[in-house]
Protein backbone atom coordinates (compact mmCIF):
# COMPACT_ATOMS: atom_id res chain seq x y z
CA UNK A 1 0.00 0.00 0.00
CA UNK A 2 1.05 3.33 -0.91
CA UNK A 3 2.85 4.80 2.57
CA UNK A 4 1.55 8.67 1.76
CA UNK A 5 -2.25 6.95 2.08
CA UNK A 6 -0.81 5.34 5.10
CA UNK A 7 0.15 8.67 6.32
CA UNK A 8 -2.98 10.45 5.67
CA UNK A 9 -4.43 7.67 7.40
CA UNK A 10 -3.02 8.23 10.62
CA UNK A 11 -3.70 11.96 9.70
CA UNK A 12 -7.42 11.28 9.92
CA UNK A 13 -7.62 8.97 12.80
CA UNK A 14 -6.06 11.26 14.95
CA UNK A 15 -7.49 14.59 13.90
CA UNK A 16 -11.45 14.13 13.93
CA UNK A 17 -12.13 17.93 13.34
CA UNK A 18 -13.74 17.31 10.46
CA UNK A 19 -16.12 14.87 12.42
CA UNK A 20 -16.69 17.24 15.52
CA UNK A 21 -18.37 20.60 14.43
CA UNK A 22 -15.00 22.06 14.49
CA UNK A 23 -15.08 22.49 10.91
CA UNK A 24 -18.53 22.27 9.67
CA UNK A 25 -22.12 22.79 10.77
CA UNK A 26 -23.39 19.75 9.25
CA UNK A 27 -22.17 16.87 6.82
CA UNK A 28 -24.50 15.97 3.52
CA UNK A 29 -25.83 12.65 2.71
CA UNK A 30 -26.29 11.16 -0.20
CA UNK A 31 -29.54 10.69 -2.03
CA UNK A 32 -31.60 7.88 -0.60
CA UNK A 33 -29.03 7.76 2.61
CA UNK A 34 -31.52 9.22 4.95
CA UNK A 35 -32.86 5.55 6.37
CA UNK A 36 -29.20 4.13 6.80
CA UNK A 37 -28.30 7.31 8.95
CA UNK A 38 -31.22 6.65 11.09
CA UNK A 39 -29.77 2.79 11.08
CA UNK A 40 -27.18 4.06 12.70
CA UNK A 41 -28.24 6.44 15.36
CA UNK A 42 -28.33 9.43 13.38
CA UNK A 43 -30.68 12.04 12.64
CA UNK A 44 -31.39 13.54 9.14
CA UNK A 45 -31.65 17.26 8.75
CA UNK A 46 -32.41 19.43 5.69
CA UNK A 47 -30.02 21.96 4.54
CA UNK A 48 -30.73 24.15 1.83
CA UNK A 49 -33.23 21.39 0.29
CA UNK A 50 -30.44 18.47 0.48
CA UNK A 51 -30.46 15.32 3.50
CA UNK A 52 -27.70 16.06 5.56
CA UNK A 53 -26.69 15.26 9.01
CA UNK A 54 -25.91 17.97 12.05
CA UNK A 55 -22.20 17.36 13.46
CA UNK A 56 -20.76 16.53 15.89
CA UNK A 57 -21.52 13.18 14.90
CA UNK A 58 -22.53 11.07 17.81
CA UNK A 59 -20.19 7.96 16.70
CA UNK A 60 -17.11 9.96 17.22
CA UNK A 61 -15.21 8.34 19.92
CA UNK A 62 -11.94 10.73 20.75
CA UNK A 63 -10.33 11.15 16.98
CA UNK A 64 -11.74 8.52 15.86
CA UNK A 65 -15.22 6.65 14.19
CA UNK A 66 -16.40 4.06 16.18
CA UNK A 67 -18.71 2.38 13.22
CA UNK A 68 -15.84 2.85 10.49
CA UNK A 69 -17.19 -0.26 8.49
CA UNK A 70 -20.76 1.14 7.99
CA UNK A 71 -19.55 4.78 8.06
CA UNK A 72 -21.56 7.02 5.84
CA UNK A 73 -20.49 7.98 2.04
CA UNK A 74 -19.17 11.19 2.76
CA UNK A 75 -17.19 10.09 5.58
CA UNK A 76 -15.42 8.12 3.22
CA UNK A 77 -14.91 9.93 0.08
CA UNK A 78 -13.90 13.53 2.35
CA UNK A 79 -10.41 14.78 2.51
CA UNK A 80 -9.44 18.30 4.05
CA UNK A 81 -6.40 20.17 2.35
CA UNK A 82 -4.32 18.71 4.77
CA UNK A 83 -4.97 15.16 4.32
CA UNK A 84 -4.70 15.37 0.19
CA UNK A 85 -1.54 17.42 0.55
CA UNK A 86 0.07 14.75 2.65
CA UNK A 87 -1.70 12.29 -0.29
CA UNK A 88 -0.20 13.85 -2.66
CA UNK A 89 3.46 13.90 -0.96
CA UNK A 90 3.31 17.71 -1.00
CA UNK A 91 3.10 18.55 3.35
CA UNK A 92 5.37 16.66 5.10
CA UNK A 93 3.40 14.23 7.85
CA UNK A 94 5.46 15.73 11.08
CA UNK A 95 4.39 18.68 9.41
CA UNK A 96 0.97 18.08 9.01
CA UNK A 97 0.59 16.53 12.89
CA UNK A 98 2.10 19.73 14.26
CA UNK A 99 -1.15 21.88 12.56
CA UNK A 100 -3.29 19.24 13.35
CA UNK A 101 -2.50 19.86 16.94
CA UNK A 102 -2.92 23.39 16.53
CA UNK A 103 -5.55 23.58 15.53
CA UNK A 104 -7.31 20.86 18.52
CA UNK A 105 -5.79 22.90 21.18
CA UNK A 106 -7.12 26.09 19.72
CA UNK A 107 -10.55 24.75 18.88
CA UNK A 108 -10.84 23.61 22.61
CA UNK A 109 -9.68 27.00 23.98
CA UNK A 110 -12.37 28.68 21.77
CA UNK A 111 -15.39 25.82 23.19
CA UNK A 112 -14.51 26.36 26.57
CA UNK A 113 -14.47 29.96 26.71
CA UNK A 114 -17.51 30.09 24.40
CA UNK A 115 -19.64 31.88 27.97
CA UNK A 116 -17.37 34.53 30.10
CA UNK A 117 -20.90 34.71 32.68
CA UNK A 118 -23.98 33.49 33.33
CA UNK A 119 -25.95 36.19 34.24
CA UNK A 120 -29.24 34.82 34.81
CA UNK A 121 -31.50 37.38 35.93
CA UNK A 122 -30.35 40.71 34.58
CA UNK A 123 -32.42 43.11 33.19
CA UNK A 124 -30.31 43.56 30.26
CA UNK A 125 -29.13 40.85 28.97
CA UNK A 126 -25.39 40.87 27.56
CA UNK A 127 -23.57 39.22 24.41
CA UNK A 128 -22.23 36.60 27.11
CA UNK A 129 -25.59 35.48 27.97
CA UNK A 130 -26.59 35.19 24.71
CA UNK A 131 -23.19 32.67 24.63
CA UNK A 132 -24.39 30.82 27.68
CA UNK A 133 -27.55 30.23 26.66
CA UNK A 134 -26.04 29.21 23.39
CA UNK A 135 -23.24 26.73 24.75
CA UNK A 136 -26.18 25.45 27.48
CA UNK A 137 -28.34 23.76 24.50
CA UNK A 138 -25.71 21.32 23.84
CA UNK A 139 -24.92 18.38 25.57
CA UNK A 140 -21.46 17.89 27.14
CA UNK A 141 -18.86 17.11 24.16
CA UNK A 142 -21.73 17.82 21.38
CA UNK A 143 -21.07 21.51 20.86
CA UNK A 144 -21.15 22.66 17.26
CA UNK A 145 -17.50 24.99 17.43
CA UNK A 146 -18.59 25.93 13.82
CA UNK A 147 -22.11 27.51 13.98
CA UNK A 148 -21.32 29.02 17.14
CA UNK A 149 -18.67 30.94 15.22
CA UNK A 150 -20.98 32.08 12.73
CA UNK A 151 -23.33 33.09 15.99
CA UNK A 152 -21.10 35.14 17.83
CA UNK A 153 -19.94 37.03 14.85
CA UNK A 154 -23.83 37.83 13.99
CA UNK A 155 -24.16 38.59 17.90
CA UNK A 156 -20.91 41.31 17.65
CA UNK A 157 -22.15 43.15 14.23
CA UNK A 158 -25.80 43.33 15.94
CA UNK A 159 -24.34 45.35 18.51
CA UNK A 160 -22.56 47.16 17.12
CA UNK A 161 -25.09 48.05 15.00
CA UNK A 162 -27.04 49.27 17.72
CA UNK A 163 -24.38 51.68 18.94
CA UNK A 164 -23.34 49.51 21.93
CA UNK A 165 -19.12 49.19 22.43
CA UNK A 166 -17.97 45.75 22.27
CA UNK A 167 -15.78 44.56 25.49
CA UNK A 168 -12.64 43.81 25.86
CA UNK A 169 -13.16 40.36 26.58
CA UNK A 170 -15.55 39.81 23.28
CA UNK A 171 -12.65 41.26 21.19
CA UNK A 172 -10.16 39.00 22.44
CA UNK A 173 -12.70 35.84 21.99
CA UNK A 174 -12.87 37.38 18.35
CA UNK A 175 -9.77 37.61 17.28
CA UNK A 176 -8.46 34.31 18.75
CA UNK A 177 -11.40 32.99 16.45
CA UNK A 178 -10.00 34.67 13.51
CA UNK A 179 -6.33 33.22 14.29
CA UNK A 180 -8.36 29.99 14.51
CA UNK A 181 -10.36 30.14 11.08
CA UNK A 182 -6.70 31.63 9.21
CA UNK A 183 -5.41 28.21 10.18
CA UNK A 184 -8.38 26.33 9.35
CA UNK A 185 -8.60 28.30 5.91
CA UNK A 186 -4.95 27.74 5.42
CA UNK A 187 -4.64 24.05 6.17
CA UNK A 188 -7.99 22.42 6.72
CA UNK A 189 -10.60 23.78 4.24
CA UNK A 190 -10.86 27.58 2.86
CA UNK A 191 -13.45 29.66 4.37
CA UNK A 192 -15.31 33.04 3.68
CA UNK A 193 -15.53 33.33 7.16
CA UNK A 194 -12.22 34.25 7.98
CA UNK A 195 -12.84 37.86 5.74
CA UNK A 196 -15.77 38.27 7.90
CA UNK A 197 -14.04 37.99 11.18
CA UNK A 198 -10.91 39.84 9.82
CA UNK A 199 -12.97 42.82 8.39
CA UNK A 200 -14.67 43.01 11.19
CA UNK A 201 -12.10 42.93 13.60
CA UNK A 202 -10.54 45.94 11.41
CA UNK A 203 -13.60 48.19 11.78
CA UNK A 204 -13.72 48.03 15.89
CA UNK A 205 -9.67 48.12 16.29
CA UNK A 206 -10.19 51.08 13.96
Amino acid sequence: MDNNFLKASELCKNCGLCCSGALFGNAPLLEGEEEKAIELGIKPVVDEGEGAFNLPCPHLKGTACSIYPDRLHVCGDYHCLLSSSVLEGETDFDEAVLDVESAKEQAEWLIDNAAYANLEGEDEYKLSDYQAHFKAEYEKDQFNLRYYQNYFLYKLQVQVEQGKPVSKEDLHYAEKTRDYIELIHESFRETSMLKDYSDFIESVRG
